[in-house]
């Protein structure tokens, strides 16, 4: 082999090593970005689900509460009822 095919042969291996640097740090780049839309999808999701308890949460509660009222409208006009009844029987 002569020393230019020598030297060509270098540069040709070389060009053929630097591509395959670019394609392995592109694949590395890209999986990376999928890996962090993937996190940040994820945390979204979670974020949503948090919201989405805490507003079934917040209902149970308002629920709670309406029927405890509810409760104590009730006693309070069976308790007026009892009274007027009472009175009007003396």
């Amino acid at each position: 082999m002569t020393k230019i095919n020598e030297i060509t042969c270098f540069h040709c291996n070389q060009y053929e090593f630097d591509i395959s640097l670019v394609f392995h740090r592109d694949a590395l780049r890209a999986k990376r970005a999928q890996e962090q839309a993937e996190r940040e999808w994820r945390k979204k999701e979670a974020e949503e689900a948090r919201k989405k308890a805490d507003t079934e949460s917040m209902l149970i509660s308002a629920r709670k509460n309406q029927m405890q009222q509810k409760e104590h409208y009730l006693a309070v006009q069976a308790q007026r009822e009892r009274n007027e009844f009472e009175r009007v029987l003396r």
